[in-house]
C-alpha cells in the first residue's frame, strides 16, 4: 500500500517537473513542490482509507467468528434440549399410562388395606395386654386406622401409609422391653402397679409393695400368680427396661415352657 502512494508521489513530480520546463526555474521548483505536496497529501489520505477498511474487515472477520462459536453452541444446546424433550415425553406417556391404571389400581388397593385394619383389630384384641389404653395406644391406634380407611378425604397413600406405620410400631414391640404404669383387676378390686413387658413373650405386673407378683396367660386371658422367688430378677429386670442397669440375661418364669414340660 505504501509503494502505490510512492509511485503516485514520483509520477506526480515528474509532471511536476514536464510543466516546470515551461516555467522560470524558481516557479517551475514551487510549483512541482506545491504538486508533490498534493499528491503526498492524497496518497497518506489513500492509505488511512485503506487503513480503515483493513480494520474494519479484521473486526467484521473477528465478530463473525464469534458468532460463529455463538451459532455451534446454540446448536449443540438445541441438540441437547431435544433429546431432553424426547425423554421428558416418553416419561409422561408412562405417567399417562399409570395414570389411566390408577383406578383399577385403587380397586385393588382399597380391599386389601381393609383387611389389614381388621388384622390389626383382630391382632390388638388377642395379644397380651399391654399399652392398650390413652391417645396412643394401641386400641386409640386402631380406631385411628379405621377412621382412617373410611375417610373420603384422605388419598389411598395416606390411607395406606398410616397402616403401615402402625404395623411398624407393632412390630417394635416384640423386639423390645418396656415398664408401664396402670392396674389390674384382682378379685373384683382395681390394683395399680408396674407392668413389665418383655416382647411379646411375657406380661408381669407387680405391686409398688411387692406384695403381688403375677404373670398374664394369653390363652386364659388371666393373670395368674407367680413364686416370689422370681422378685429380685423381676426388679433386676425391670431397672434394664428402664436403663438403669446394663443389659444382661435375667431368669423369669416362662408358661409356654412350664406348659411344654
Amino acid at each position: 500500500m505504501k509503494r502505490v502512494a510512492t509511485i503516485g508521489s514520483v509520477t506526480a513530480i515528474i509532471a511536476a517537473l514536464g510543466l516546470a520546463t515551461s516555467l522560470p526555474a524558481t516557479a517551475q521548483f514551487q510549483t512541482a513542490l506545491e504538486v508533490s505536496r498534493a499528491t503526498a497529501d492524497e496518497a497518506k489520505k489513500a492509505q488511512q482509507d485503506i487503513d480503515n477498511v483493513d480494520d474494519q474487515t479484521k473486526d467484521l472477520a473477528n465478530q463473525f467468528s464469534a458468532d460463529q462459536r455463538q451459532l455451534d453452541a446454540s446448536l449443540r444446546y438445541n441438540r441437547s434440549l431435544s433429546n431432553t424433550i424426547e425423554g421428558q415425553n416418553r416419561q409422561i406417556a408412562r405417567l399417562q399410562d399409570d395414570i389411566t391404571n390408577v383406578a383399577s389400581l385403587q380397586q385393588a388397593v382399597e380391599p386389601l388395606m381393609e383387611d389389614m385394619v381388621s388384622a390389626f383389630e383382630k391382632f390388638v384384641d388377642a395379644d397380651m395386654p399391654f399399652n392398650l389404653e390413652g391417645t396412643n395406644g394401641r386400641r386409640a391406634r386402631a380406631i385411628n386406622l379405621r377412621d382412617a380407611v373410611n375417610d373420603p378425604d384422605k388419598s389411598a397413600s395416606q390411607k395406606y401409609r398410616q397402616i403401615i406405620e402402625a404395623y411398624q410400631l407393632e412390630a417394635q414391640f416384640g423386639r423390645t422391653i418396656n415398664v408401664f404404669e396402670g392396674a389390674i383387676d384382682i378379685d373384683g378390686v382395681l390394683t395399680g402397679g408396674e407392668f413389665l413387658q418383655i416382647g411379646r413373650v411375657e406380661l408381669f405386673f407387680k405391686t409398688d409393695d411387692d406384695s403381688v407378683l403375677k404373670a398374664w396367660d394369653n390363652q386364659s386371658k388371666t393373670w395368674g400368680d407367680i413364686s416370689k422367688s422370681f422378685l429380685p430378677d423381676l426388679k433386676n429386670a425391670t431397672r434394664i427396661a428402664k436403663q438403669q442397669a446394663a443389659p444382661n440375661l435375667f431368669p423369669l418364669p416362662l408358661k409356654r415352657a412350664a406348659a411344654a414340660q
